[in-house]
């Protein structure tokens, strides 16, 4: 009989390998990936559609109104995350010759400021309207009159608007922030682990070795008292593991 085709049934100690299989590491999970993709696939298309329907009450405020100061109006921005985004705005004239405050970190050009006050051109500048009550915030004098309940039913959507897009933009925003905080403890938790592994894995592949050496020369002395009892119940008439046989 054949012991040496018999170490895997008997569950012999096999040498450690040094080196990882390429089958034992795992891949990239594709389907996550894709389902995350998709996830933010539907993020953007959603504020997207938010951005088409203040595109419409956006025209539909250019027709209510007049083009006069205090006209209320959409803008966009960058904000807190990639990319523009929208903001109610009123429109408000600063005079001939004004100019809008400067950004901080920026200085003011004395020949932009000095062009600006000689020029006889009125000057309008947009200030941001904070969302939640917007439609209280509509202009009522002048020819803003005429058209006030418009601008308030108009406004009064584009506030919910508004404030949808917010929620959604503002927890991305927090959902972002929190996911890296965690991806970098944890980051740090595994390079620990991976110091702690490159230390040790040389003494665990040391010790698999030394067992396997050991085990070895038991399973070499073990077979071949095998083979000896096969010998000497063949001489007695008996196959090894069958019942006694004639000669």
């Amino acid at each position: 009989m054949d012991y040496d085709n018999k170490t895997e049934a008997q569950g012999v100690w096999i040498r450690p390998s040094k080196d990882v299989k390429e089958s034992d590491i795992p891949e990239l999970n594709e389907e996550l990936a894709t389902a995350l993709k998709g996830a933010a696939d539907d993020l953007a298309f959603h504020l997207y559609m938010i951005d088409r329907a203040l595109a419409r009450y956006k025209e539909a405020l250019a027709l209510v109104q007049p083009h006069a100061t205090g006209r209320i109006d959409i803008k966009y921005w960058q904000g807190k995350l990639p990319g523009k985004h929208p903001y109610a705005i009123a429109w408000k004239c600063l005079g001939p010759g004004r100019s809008l405050p400067l950004p901080k970190g920026h200085k003011k050009s004395k020949a932009g400021s000095l062009e600006q006050r000689t020029s006889p051109k009125l000057v309008y500048g947009a200030f941001k309207l904070k969302t939640g009550g917007l439609a209280k915030r509509a202009k009522r004098s002048g020819k803003f009159l005429e058209s006030l309940e418009k601008t308030r039913f108009i406004l009064g959507k584009v506030d919910t608007l508004l404030t949808m897009r917010a929620n959604v933009v503002e927890n991305m925003r927090r959902f972002r922030i929190s996911l890296s905080k965690a991806m970098d403890h944890q980051n740090a938790v595994m390079q620990e682990m991976a110091d702690e592994l490159d230390k040790l894995m040389p003494e665990w592949r040391a010790y698999a070795e030394s067992r396997y050496d050991e085990l070895s020369e038991l399973r070499s002395d073990h077979i071949k008292l095998l083979e000896q009892d096969e010998l000497i119940q063949a001489k007695r008439g008996y196959s090894f593991g069958g019942r006694p046989g004639k000669k």
